[in-house]
């Protein structure tokens, strides 16, 4: 059959049946638009909370402090991590990479000027390694004191979160957006804060550093600066001997924590797994996504039987056209070829409506969500997203469907002889 006469049978076929496949396209439609629906909600809504998570407790990564002791309304330290304490737990089975958490053990506070005026503030400077930091590192994460007179930093974007949510509205200031604070210059005085001002015959240094990313880990906050800073600092101010507060450990595979525990314990330390919690979170979110999933895959199979219900009625009615091709000379493969074709068309139109607005929706809702994160930086950036690799996916999967099924009906049909066709057109 040639090509022209195809298009215009199923032109004819569009004129006289219209009513029958506009039903079609809009079954097909609102089966595939609650299955994207489903799945951008579900599934994409898991992903990206998961992926936020796993951005802010990275998986196999654990924390090891000294064990505390409260007594009365003081905690106590037990024991202090040392380097020997770091080379000890680095010996350990199953750890991968370790990096020491050290602050500036002595006065500092921090000064910095912003639209004319200079704010002065105490404030915590932890150093650690550039591997811990993960994206929020900056291209140059280092120091050296001999060189370098200025000091990269990172600071907690928690900071930013606090003054916008609650101490700009309370004294009436500006709130800052990220940009007000990335590449600004500020003044660490060591020696001096409010607390322990310097004395006159004291040591006072002013180093310049500048802030260069801001950082979303929970376990890292204040300032951050390199490890090598916060060691040489330590040792300026007269204090040689190196101590870390904390240990950030990433081991093989966090199945073997259960075996460091009782090593730790004999060094009076303890192991505190952040991101344990989240990962039941995780699961959990798997679930619910799983069966969002499930209620659109049930939507669009009722629509999958209205289309096969749909083309029984038609195959049906068109009793008498089918039997006039197959005695014109139209082969069985060619019938079943023209009409699976219209199937395929229909369908195909209906999927992408459904899924174009699907797609537009979560579009909205993202547009939305952007607005109402502004002040909410400690949320995920992305939620309500629908990557393109996964809506080509579902149309061409639910394509797929909607012409392998009523394909395979059109083709049984298509064997009867026209003798046959004849007979039940006429007794219908």
């Amino acid at each position: 059959m040639r090509l022209s006469a195809a298009l215009t049978l199923s032109r004819i076929s569009f004129r006289t049946h219209w009513k029958t496949w506009l039903w079609i396209i809009a079954g097909m439609g609102i089966g595939t638009l609650a299955l994207g629906i489903s799945i951008f909600a579900g599934l994409g809504v898991s992903k990206s909370l998961k992926n936020h998570l796993n951005a802010i407790f990275p998986e196999n990564r654990v924390i090891i402090q000294p064990k505390m002791v409260d007594v009365q309304v003081l905690r106590v330290e037990t024991s202090t991590i040392t380097e020997d304490t770091l080379r000890q737990v680095r010996a350990l089975p199953g750890v991968k990479r370790i990096s020491p958490e050290a602050t500036l053990r002595f006065p500092v506070s921090a000064s910095a000027t912003l639209w004319g005026n200079t704010y002065t503030t105490d404030i915590t400077v932890t150093g650690v390694e550039p591997w811990l930091l993960g994206n929020d590192v900056p291209t140059t994460f280092t120091y050296n004191p001999e060189t370098d007179t200025q000091v990269p930093a990172i600071l907690a974007a928690y900071f930013l979160d606090l003054y916008n949510l609650a101490l700009a509205e309370g004294n009436k200031l500006p709130k800052l957006a990220p940009a007000a604070v990335l590449n600004r210059e500020f003044d660490l005085v060591l020696g001096s804060s409010s607390i322990h001002p310097a004395k006159a015959d004291g040591k006072m240094l002013v180093i310049t550093g500048k802030v260069c990313a801001l950082s979303r880990n929970p376990d890292l906050l204040g300032l951050l600066i390199p490890l090598s800073a916060v060691e040489s600092f330590n040792k300026w101010y007269g204090l040689p001997m190196a101590t870390y507060r904390r240990l950030h450990v990433e081991l093989d595979s966090i199945t073997a924590l259960d075996a460091l525990r009782p090593k730790l314990d004999a060094m009076k330390l303890e192991a505190v797994d952040p991101a344990g919690l989240w990962r039941r979170l995780a699961a959990f979110l798997d679930l619910i996504g799983l069966g969002f999933a499930a209620l659109g895959a049930l939507v669009f199979v009722l629509a999958m039987a209205y289309l096969l219900a749909s083309v029984s009625w038609m195959l049906a009615r068109r009793q008498r056209e089918r039997a006039m091709f197959l005695t014109l000379g139209c082969s069985r493969r060619e019938l079943t070829i023209l009409m699976t074709g219209e199937t395929a068309v229909l369908s195909g139109i209906g999927i992408a409506l459904g899924l174009g607005l699907s797609v537009a929706l979560f579009h909205l809702a993202n547009i939305w969500y952007h607005a109402w994160r502004a002040d909410r930086t400690y949320l995920p950036t992305e939620l309500f997203a629908a990557p393109w690799s996964w809506v080509i996916a579902i149309g061409f999967i639910c394509w797929g469907i909607a012409i392998l099924f009523p394909g395979y009906r059109i083709h049984r049909e298509s064997r009867e002889t026209p003798i046959v066709a004849l007979t039940e057109a006429e007794m219908r």
